[in-house]
């Protein structure tokens, strides 16, 4: 096994980018969407590292991903996700996911709950070849 020669980054809470939109509030521990540091565009292989918030009955609408290995773990709520792939389901507190997502498609997530927010954890790995068919 190989180990990363990445020195340990220490960063404390204010400089990790907070986003909000009214029906979700995130914290992007790399560059994402439309926050962009040159310096800090992640860690090896691993390119996203979000904490997402979204209010009750949100959606994260349908959006396209190629070339990504994506965990996503529920830390509380009840995750709702959906895929192009005909692939669906809804994940509780606690659960993870794994979406390979290299020749693309597309998903969405969404918070189950009509009454609780929703908080979940991804990462997105990159993955060692490109072009490899998705599967969740």
């Amino acid at each position: 096994m190989t180990r990363s020669s990445a020195p340990l980054q220490i960063r404390r809470d204010a400089e990790i980018y907070a986003a909000s939109g009214g029906w979700f509030q995130a914290r992007w521990h790399f560059s994402f969407d439309r926050y962009y540091d040159p310096s800090n565009m992640g860690i090896g292989k691993l390119r996203v590292f979000n904490h997402d918030t979204l209010v009750p009955g949100a959606i994260w609408p349908a959006h396209p991903h190629q070339d990504v290995e994506g965990i996503t773990y529920v830390v509380s709520g009840t995750f709702e996700h959906a895929d192009s792939l005909g692939n669906g389901g809804v994940l509780p507190a606690g659960s993870a996911q794994r979406m390979t997502l290299g020749s693309g498609a597309w998903h969405s997530e969404r918070n189950h709950s009509k009454i609780e927010p929703m908080q979940f954890i991804q990462m997105w790995i990159t993955p060692s070849r490109r072009g490899i068919t998705p599967s969740v």
